[in-house]
């Protein structure tokens, strides 16, 4: 074979070869994009907890109370295992108390100091809790809470001490017992002078409870005397009661006097009450022994007795009319204002009565006034009421 042949035939074998032989050339695969991951932070319970306890200071420090009484709340739902922190309930129960919710307010002051009771707040949480559930008109618990204080603090300050005593004076006048209740009184009113915080105009919320114990006193004294039952001496006891009514309308005005609508209320209501519970027993005294057969000694002492009432009657409107002025101008709302307006429209109906009574008596009050004063006099030389 030739040489020239040989040749192409190798180089046409090659391309044979080479054509079938020859594969694509492979595919790399080009690299994923890149995934972003946030970063995961790991972090004990505690820190947790103290991040969140930040956080809920920081509302309280903006004045976001509502927020911050919220989140104090729930830390202390989350964290039952939590043995005293203290400052979880001092947070929830000032923003409580902050926004208005004084029944919270007074639970979380409580929680503090029986579990926590000695937390640095301790014995501010215990003082503020027994204002808040005097405010609530709880006072046995506010009592008990008082006392506990009295054992464990033997240095009171004088205006924690005035507000304690108020309320074991409060809760003895509740039970009735005007001689424990009118102590505790004069106890706090010492402190009171001793100290001079009873200063002219606004006084201390402390001091309207005070005064308003006070008042109570009165009130239980005052009912005390029943005028139906006297005889001789009921021209005494008549002026003895309405002597203690006059005394614990003060007591009252004083609390008036710490500018809070619901001491003021509160107070304007009792006072009201006193006068309505007047016009009862006088309407159940029965007309002198000498009058029985006399029309017109029958009717003298009717219309006394009548404008005896009309005059204590218009006090008391006067004073609740001023309360629920203060109430309406402050926009405060609740029970005691409700009782309030009720007791306003049923005095006002009362003097009505009273007044169409008296006009309808063939009597000037000047004649009445002088029937009052004989009255008075015949029962001169007689036994004294024992108020």
């Amino acid at each position: 074979m030739q040489p020239a042949r040989i040749t192409l035939l190798l180089v046409g074998a090659s391309l044979s070869l080479a054509c079938a032989g020859a594969r694509p050339p492979a595919r790399v695969p080009s690299a994923p994009a890149p995934i972003a991951v946030a970063p995961v932070v790991i972090r004990s319970t505690e820190a947790l907890l103290e991040a969140r306890v930040l956080e809920a200071r920081a509302h309280t420090d903006a004045g976001r109370f509502s927020e911050a009484a919220l989140e104090f709340h729930e830390l202390l739902a989350e964290h039952p295992e939590v043995d005293c922190e203290w400052e979880l309930s001092w947070g929830w129960a000032v923003a409580a108390d902050e926004i208005g919710d004084f029944t919270s307010s007074a639970e979380g002051f409580r929680r503090l100091v029986s579990t926590c009771p000695h937390a640095p707040h301790a014995r501010a949480a215990t003082v503020r809790a027994v204002r808040l559930l005097a405010h609530l008109e709880r006072w046995q618990e506010a009592a008990e809470l008082a006392r506990e204080f009295l054992r464990r603090y033997n240095d009171p300050r004088p205006l924690e001490l005035i507000g304690l005593r108020g309320a074991l004076a409060m809760d003895a006048s509740r039970q009735g017992d005007d001689v424990t209740a009118a102590r505790e009184v004069e106890r706090a009113r010492g402190l009171i002078d001793q100290h001079q915080l009873d200063v002219p105009g606004r006084i201390h919320r402390d001091l309207a409870l005070v005064y308003f114990a006070l008042g109570e006193v009165r009130r239980l004294r005052a009912e005390r005397i029943v005028l139906r039952e006297r005889s001789g001496d009921f021209a005494d006891a008549l002026e003895a009661r309405c002597r203690f009514i006059l005394d614990a309308q003060t007591a009252y005005s004083d609390a008036m006097r710490a500018h809070d609508a619901h001491w003021s209320t509160m107070a304007g209501v009792r006072v009201a009450t006193l006068y309505s519970d007047l016009h009862v027993a006088l309407l159940e005294v029965p007309p002198p022994p000498n009058a029985e057969q006399d029309p017109e000694r029958r009717q003298l002492f009717e219309g006394a007795m009548r404008l005896r009432y009309s005059v204590l009657i218009e006090k008391a409107l006067n004073l609740l009319e001023q309360t629920l002025r203060v109430a309406e101008r402050e926009q405060i709302r609740g029970e005691w204002v409700e009782r309030a307006n009720a007791a306003v429209a049923e005095l006002r109906k009362e003097r009505a009565t009273e007044e169409e009574a008296l006009a309808k008596l063939p009597y000037t009050r000047e004649q009445l006034e002088q029937a009052l004063a004989r009255l008075a006099k015949s029962s001169a030389h007689g036994p004294k009421a024992r108020p």
